[in-house]
């Protein structure tokens, strides 16, 4: 393979692994209102409400009588040494929060997951476009020569 080929294989392919890597595929599970009991604790869950809003969560607890979700906030924070300006500084720190929903307006839950095998799917689908934009470019180019 050409210097060429290799370069164009890093810029296609890094940047797809990356996203891929970084962010992954999901999968959600779904769990009505009726199938919920207290004492339920689910990690990174979407409450849907009989209204149809919709909330993300890093965590969800489901209570006899109440739905919490717990989100997380940064807040800007500034502090100061000895009183003086000159060491005066801000940070980020993150917050988490609770929001209380009644039971009875839940609708829904859906439990977000990681897949990976809708992420090894879709990466290997990525490569196979690759190869072929490589190809292709490849072979558009070597008639030039």
């Amino acid at each position: 393979m050409k210097v060429r080929s290799l370069v164009l294989w890093a810029l296609l392919l890094v940047p797809a692994g990356l996203a891929v890597g970084g962010a992954g595929c999901t999968s959600s599970r779904v769990i009505r209102h009726d199938s919920l009991h207290p004492g339920d604790v689910f990690a990174r869950s979407v409450v849907f409400l009989q209204g149809g809003a919709k909330y993300e969560f890093l965590r969800v607890a489901v209570y006899p009588d109440t739905v919490v979700g717990e989100y997380k906030i940064t807040v800007e924070r500034s502090s100061s040494k000895g009183g003086t300006a000159d060491h005066a500084g801000v940070y980020y720190e993150d917050e988490i929060h609770a929001h209380h929903m009644a039971l009875a307006a839940v609708d829904s839950v859906a439990i977000v997951r990681r897949d990976p095998a809708k992420t090894l799917l879709y990466a290997t689908g990525a490569a196979g476009v690759g190869f072929l934009m490589v190809r292709a470019i490849d072979s558009g180019s070597s008639g030039n020569e």
